[in-house]
């Protein structure tokens, strides 16, 4: 069995676009119900931010365990 075969290009590009859609709606829930941008938060904190990196990823893992419609 090709170990490899699992990880062809198609994977990988519908990974990267399953990864995209959870920061956009990330992003979306953020604008919408906080009224602030969350994107930033991904990478590094900011001293007077009100999300830190940990919140950013709090809600990554409740995006990433959702079953949406459309995935």
């Amino acid at each position: 069995m090709d170990r490899h075969r699992c990880c062809g290009s198609d994977n990988l590009r519908l990974r990267a676009a399953g990864l995209q859609s959870l920061e956009d709606a990330i992003d979306t829930t953020g604008r919408a119900v906080l009224g602030l941008t969350l994107r930033c938060a991904r990478c590094h904190d900011h001293k007077f931010d009100p999300v830190t990196q940990r919140d950013y990823y709090a809600l990554y893992g409740i995006f990433a365990s959702t079953q949406f419609p459309w995935a």
